[in-house]
């Protein structure tokens, strides 16, 4: 007859503490697991926005107005690219100028920026974020027709919210211009 040895508590307590399942028993003691680590933030979304230089405007020379965000500039017809272009409702062409950068560092896909007068697109610019713009400001200058009279000056990047943003809110901003008259000449014997 052979006799059992008695495995030292020692050990016993050790294999139990490693897998209380080892010797077929089951347990509902909590099982000790590594440490949780708390979750990690999903990496950073690109983050188009409209920096604080504002708008630049201007005609045949290169001295723009600045106009910053939320302000009002007055244009007069004299100050046009071609005050005496003849175009539909005595339109003006001028220079503008809009600054904005991706403050997150990182590269999008294409995506379309838009310029409006009141509701009216009057400029559409499509752009993509790759090195070497990370992070730097890019001017995007373009010529635009302003109507005559009071309006508002609408820009908009992401237009179509293409590219998901930490932060939506800096995508669009705003000035009031006055243009003070048409440009063209009157035809002769008809209002303008």
């Amino acid at each position: 007859m052979k006799t059992r040895r008695a495995i030292p508590s020692a050990i016993v307590s050790a294999v139990l503490a490693v897998s209380p399942l080892v010797l077929g028993e089951t347990s509902n003691k909590p099982q000790d697991h590594p440490p949780q680590t708390a979750p990690q933030p999903a990496p950073f979304l690109p983050d188009l926005l409209l920096t604080d230089q504002g708008v630049w405007i201007w005609g045949p020379t290169p001295n723009p107005k600045v106009v910053a965000w939320g302000k009002t500039v007055t244009l007069a017809p004299s100050e046009a690219i071609d005050p005496k272009e003849n175009l539909p409702g005595g339109a003006c062409r001028f220079h503008v100028k809009f600054f904005m950068r991706e403050a997150n560092h990182k590269t999008t896909a294409l995506f379309v920026n838009r310029i409006r007068s009141d509701s009216k697109v009057i400029a559409e610019i499509q752009q993509q974020i790759f090195p070497p713009a990370l992070g730097n400001v890019i001017e995007w200058p373009k010529e635009v027709r302003l109507d005559p009279g009071n309006h508002v000056l609408g820009f908009s990047l992401d237009d179509n919210a293409q590219i998901t943003e930490t932060n939506e809110g800096n995508n669009k901003n705003r000035i009031l211009y006055t243009l003070t008259g048409p440009c063209g000449t009157p035809a002769a014997g008809g209002p303008h």
